[in-house]
């Protein structure tokens, strides 16, 4: 439960700021690559509605919710003024920061115009990715790579589904080469990948199902239907892929991600959704060693007993191991992974173990001004930089094998099960922008004007 705040913001980020103390993080000067992709988000948006082409921003005073004022700065801290597409990284192609290459069915790099490939490499993240082939209704007509074919999720590796097999798909003919009895030929994703590694892709045979993490670096979150990059990856669905990440909660789902908007969710396992298979690049050729996501799992180390959070460490992978973070001098949080370094309490939360008050309750723009009050405030003081995440950082703190929340508590020990607000708007509804629902474990979006709790992040040094 979070509370809710009418004061002006900037005052309120000012009577905060010094909850955490004002020093430098500590911690090595090391600097680890940030190997998230950005978001393709290049514009700003309005508050309570409205998006923008350019990366701009306005508070319509007239559409405000009654009694509702707002002072402050709304753009500063918005998703378009953060990132690589902001430092003019990526490439010249207007990929808002991502960092595509086409490859070939021999696994050979091609120039960005080419014209035919087959699979395609994303450098920011190392994963090379299958490309499907055009679609047009039919199931299995277009070859094993056909865009409509369909597979239902299946692993019967107990150490990772999650305490639940899923759907063998015996029954539908709904993928290339499909023959009733035949098991090989069956229409999910176990056998879809066993298939693909017997014949090769791009002349490797190690693909996989990817992570929810993985999948989800796919979207490009500035545009939808689909949401994804399509000089690279056409063909792609307005639909569901699945992910190789069971669901904590319920034994029968596992996580999706929807191409039309960007979005995920569980999905029962027995539905006939997409898939596009992955590999580690392994610096660029030759067969690669096992990837840690199919290897064994790193196992959540033991947090504080909290109430509600469930956790699955002997069937779900871990996808925030403890491993990946370090506790700084201030008690902030360093995730060697991503270079990125997090509040370990949410804003209006203090204490070492994040137990005095309660979670800020704000609105998308009071999120927006609270964290550029605090960041002017920092930048004075020596403890700059803390801004508000975008969508794509803030679900890189997702711990799949837990909810009620879905965070590692090893380091954030005290978190709620709270929807958090990303710097992130959304493109299709105009009046939303994108959070993380930490109970469940979502990518999501909602409308502006509803409070939700933030959490800080900054970074590394």
């Amino acid at each position: 439960m979070f509370v809710h705040k009418t004061a002006p913001v900037i005052t309120l980020a000012l009577a905060v700021a010094c909850l955490y103390g004002c020093s430098e993080s500590g911690g090595d000067s090391s600097q680890p690559r940030n190997k998230l992709n950005d978001t393709g988000i290049t514009w700003g948006a309005n508050y309570p509605r409205g998006v923008n082409s350019d990366c701009t921003a306005s508070v319509d005073r007239e559409r405000l919710p009654n009694g509702e004022s707002l002072v402050g700065d709304i753009l500063s801290q918005q998703d378009c003024n953060q990132g690589r597409d902001i430092a003019s990284e990526g490439r010249a192609d207007d990929a808002a920061g991502f960092a595509y290459r086409k490859v070939d069915a021999k696994g050979e790099l091609l120039p960005e115009d080419a014209q035919s490939w087959q699979c395609v490499l994303d450098e920011t993240t190392g994963l090379a990715w299958e490309v499907k082939q055009p679609g047009d209704g039919i199931y299995g007509n277009r070859g094993r790579h056909d865009a409509d074919d369909v597979f239902t999720w299946y692993n019967p590796d107990k150490s990772a589904n999650g305490g639940a097999i899923g759907d063998w798909n015996s029954r539908y003919a709904q993928c290339t080469g499909y023959v009733e009895g035949q098991p090989a030929t069956y229409c999910n994703i176990e056998e879809f990948v066993s298939r693909t590694n017997r014949r090769g892709l791009c002349g490797f045979d190690d693909w996989r199902v990817p992570t929810m993490d993985e999948l989800s670096g796919l979207v490009n979150f500035g545009r939808s239907a689909p949401a994804i990059d399509t000089t690279y990856f056409p063909n792609t669905q307005d639909g569901f892929y699945w992910s190789h990440s069971p669901d904590a909660e319920l034994q029968q789902r596992a996580w999706a991600v929807n191409f039309q908007f960007g979005y995920s969710a569980p999905m029962p396992r027995n539905n006939g959704r997409h898939i596009r298979l992955v590999r580690d690049w392994a610096d660029g050729s030759g067969k690669n060693e096992p990837s840690p996501a199919s290897a064994s799992a790193p196992q959540l180390s033991a947090a504080p007993a909290q109430a509600a959070q469930g956790c699955n460490s002997e069937q779900i992978w871990a996808s925030a191991p403890a491993s990946r973070y370090r506790q700084q001098d201030d008690g902030s949080v360093a995730d060697t992974e991503t270079g990125l370094i997090w509040r370990a309490c949410l804003e209006g939360v203090a204490g070492e173990a994040c137990d005095r008050g309660d979670p800020l309750g704000l609105n998308w723009a009071e999120a927006l001004t609270y964290a550029a009050a605090l960041d002017k405030k920092g930048a004075v003081s020596g403890d700059g930089d803390w801004r508000l995440p975008n969508i794509r950082e803030l679900g890189s703190l997702l711990e799949l094998q837990c909810a009620g929340p879905a965070i590692n508590r090893a380091l954030f020990s005290n978190a709620a099960s709270a929807d958090v607000w990303s710097s992130s708007p959304s493109n299709f509804h105009t009046h939303y922008s994108w959070y993380v629902d930490f109970a469940s474990g979502a990518l999501t979006y909602g409308e502006r004007e509803k409070p939700k709790a933030i959490r800080l992040v900054r970074d590394a040094r």
